[in-house]
């Protein structure tokens, strides 16, 4: 069937048609009309398509607007049901580049994975059953909703009034602002102060100094819609008040002292030694309480430079540094070395702090004369680096100091290991400052040990310490590696730790290794009394432990002869308990 739907009379080969629906086909017949006006059978022309009508962006052409994602909506402008549009989403107002691109029958086209508070443009054209496409629509812009940023790192005390915040900007479109706030306190977060940057970090400044900060960040919307919800950065507090001077004071060949100007609001100071000008790598590090303004740091090489750092404390440990001007270099070891002719020979030695002399006075005929003995400061040569973690399988100890520690040889280059050892019991006189000993440790406890290598203990020397003169006295008869520790005794009446060596003791065979010029009690109890009787019963010696919880027995009776080889009982009282151990003498 033909059922007319528009119609024109022309005197011409054509006629023009309007009115029609877009996007339609049209079928066309046409006839003549004689000059009387009789009409000729119609002559069926054949179809066409008229063209779709130019979409335009609806009136609100978005919706469903997210972070990453959108729906743009066209104003269909006459089109019929099932026209097609092409909907085309790019960053450039002018569509230089394409972003997505959708081709749908519906009102509506959605584009996601697209980039968080981001500026996106879209147009869209409509095309007819055929194919043949109408011009692009005014572009209609839009921009993605502002996301929560991503943390990657707790914030950073830079400086006593700066923090350093980061978060990640992935996802987000090139160029967004941030704002990073900071807040005394989580909940409720009321900002103190904030940054607005372009990027992944900001520093936010005006601070309190060794204060606790939490922060958060929040992007900026490209758009008037509602900024980025904020995110939860952590917690750090700000630098301390860094020091506003320091320098060098005393150097010595292991130790060196650093002073500083205190500075007020601080948790205590760390001080930094490094062979690098840059700190790269540390050499050692001390702490000082808040109310310190030096600290001694031991545990140096000799003639080596060192630089030096002053770092104020906030209560989370970290430093705000300053460095100290220039550098310095520790001494080279003095080594002490003296001659036998015949007569006694001395050697005095200058140590470092809390030490402050070793005096080694070695009587004649300890050694073949012409035999150079000798002194040196510190661990030259040995295998040890520190007296830290030092440790004794005759007593509890604490060293004095890291690096307090000499060698004593019967070489002339102070050999830790070698050399001849002396045939009569040598003097130390080894005079310290009291003042620089550890806190907490009474003078009475310090006993002077020598390094075994093979086990790998202190052993103990027999020691007096004179607390008046500030002086540690000891004899032995076998030189090596020294260093004064302090001892702790036991507890008063407990008599199960204490050890007699050596046992047997070959008081007559210095060559022996049960040879010692004395009989050591050890892990005694302050105060502890010792008797030594013979099998008869018949009293020959007695002492008392010192405060170090050590008590020695050169040999003699109490009349001051020497006691006979043999048996003897040792009786050892301390709190009401009393202990009974046997020892043997062989002359």
């Amino acid at each position: 069937t033909f059922a007319s739907f528009a119609s024109a009379q022309v005197a011409a080969t054509s006629a023009p048609f309007s009115g029609l629906s877009a996007n339609t086909t049209y079928y066309a017949r046409a006839r003549a009309f004689g000059r009387d006006a009789s009409p000729t059978v119609y002559v069926f022309l054949g179809s066409t398509l008229t063209l779709a009508s130019p979409p335009a962006m609806a009136a609100t052409p978005f919706m469903s607007l997210s972070t990453g994602s959108l729906v743009a909506v066209v104003n269909p402008a006459g089109n019929p049901a099932g026209t097609r549009y092409i909907f085309q989403l790019s960053t450039s107002p002018v569509f230089a580049t394409l972003t997505a691109s959708r081709t749908t029958s519906a009102a509506t086209a959605a584009f996601g994975g697209l980039l968080s508070n981001d500026a996106y443009y879209v147009q869209v054209a409509a095309l007819n059953s055929s194919g043949a496409l109408t011009a692009y629509s005014v572009p209609a812009a839009t921009a993605t909703l502002a996301a929560a940023p991503a943390a990657t790192s707790a914030p950073v005390g830079l400086s006593s009034t700066t923090l350093a915040v980061q978060w990640s900007t992935a996802g987000f479109a090139p160029g967004s602002s941030y704002s990073a706030s900071v807040s005394l306190s989580s909940s409720p977060f009321a900002p103190v102060a904030s940054a607005v940057v372009v990027g992944s970090a900001a520093v936010v400044s005006g601070l309190s100094p060794n204060t606790t900060y939490f922060a958060q960040v929040a992007a900026q919307s490209a758009s008037s819609d509602p900024n980025g919800a904020p995110v939860s950065l952590g917690a750090a507090s700000t630098l301390a008040i860094p020091v506003s001077a320091a320098s060098f004071q005393q150097v010595f060949v292991s130790t060196l002292s650093v002073a500083w100007t205190s500075a007020s609001g601080n948790e205590g100071y760390r001080v930094d030694l490094s062979t690098s000008p840059t700190f790269s790598t540390l050499s050692v590090s001390v702490f000082a309480p808040a109310s310190a303004s030096s600290a001694l740091v031991s545990g140096l090489f000799y003639d080596t430079t060192y630089y030096a750092r002053v770092g104020a404390l906030n209560w989370q440990g970290a430093a705000d540094y300053f460095d100290v001007a220039g550098a310095t270099t520790t001494g080279a070891p003095t080594l002490s070395t003296g001659t036998t002719s015949g007569g006694p020979i001395v050697l005095f030695l200058p140590l470092s702090p809390p030490l402050i002399s070793l005096t080694v006075t070695i009587p004649a005929g300890a050694f073949p004369a012409g035999t150079t003995a000798s002194a040196i400061e510190g661990f030259f040569g040995t295998p040890l680096t520190t007296l830290s973690g030092a440790s004794s399988n005759e007593s509890a100890i604490t060293p004095v100091g890291p690096q307090a520690a000499f060698c004593v040889s019967g070489a002339a280059t102070c050999l830790y290991s070698g050399g001849p050892q002396p045939s009569a019991p040598v003097l130390f006189s080894l005079a310290y400052n009291a003042g620089q000993l550890p806190s907490g440790y009474a003078e009475s406890a310090l006993q002077l040990m020598r390094y075994d290598p093979v086990a790998g203990q202190w052993t103990l020397v027999a020691s007096q310490d004179d607390a008046n003169a500030h002086l540690l006295t000891a004899y032995t008869t076998h030189f090596s590696l020294f260093a004064p520790f302090f001892m702790t005794a036991a507890a008063t009446g407990n008599l199960s730790p204490v050890q007699i060596f050596p046992q047997p003791w070959e008081l007559g065979a210095p060559g022996s290794p049960y040879y010692a010029n004395v009989l050591t009690f050890s892990n005694l109890p302050a105060g502890a009394e010792v008797k030594l009787f013979t099998l008869a019963g018949e009293l020959v010696w007695e002492g008392s432990a010192s405060g170090s919880g050590v008590a020695t027995w050169d040999g003699h009776n109490r009349f001051g002869r020497a006691a006979a080889s043999g048996t003897y009982l040792c009786s050892i009282s301390s709190g009401g308990t009393k202990r009974l151990r046997r020892v043997v003498l062989i002359r």
